[in-house]
């Protein structure tokens, strides 16, 4: 139903969505803690995110406390969006460095389906993630797998 709203009402429907997840698990640890349940650990997805960068400014700063304090909540989250670049065409240099640090910060990427286009970047530094010399070797032969299908 909101595939074609706004990104500020896609953003407000997000951030409910999210508070949503955290209040329920800051309930559980509430009831772990008066013994009626075992501690536990809590996944958080997040979908959508450029959506909600887009709409405020605020949503990065709220976004980058959650990624440096997660593993002291006892949070995981999955944060998707559809590539890299979304995480750079923030208002200021400021926001894109924040967006930036949430993807250094993370343990585990998971990049799937990429264009050549964002192939390309990823080689070329431009994301500005490390990438392994067993990473380039294995882009570089899906790059030239489909260049060689495209000739």
């Amino acid at each position: 139903a909101l595939a074609q709203a706004g990104d500020d009402v896609v953003a407000a429907v997000l951030a409910a969505t999210w508070s949503s997840a955290f209040a329920a698990k800051n309930a559980t640890d509430m009831m772990a803690e008066a013994g009626l349940l075992p501690r536990r650990n809590h996944v958080i997805i997040m979908d959508e995110m450029h959506r909600a960068l887009r709409a405020s400014p605020l949503m990065v700063d709220r976004l980058d406390l959650l990624t440096r304090l997660n593993r002291q909540w006892g949070v995981g989250q999955i944060m998707i969006t559809h590539t890299f670049a979304d995480l750079l065409c923030l208002d200021t240099q400021a926001q894109n460095n924040k967006a930036r640090g949430f993807v250094e910060r993370s343990k585990i990427k998971v990049l799937g389906a990429l264009p050549r286009t964002e192939i390309k970047r990823y080689l070329r530094g431009e994301s500005g993630l490390p990438i392994s010399v067993r990473e380039v070797d294995w882009l570089q032969c899906i790059r030239q797998s489909d260049e060689g299908r495209m000739t």
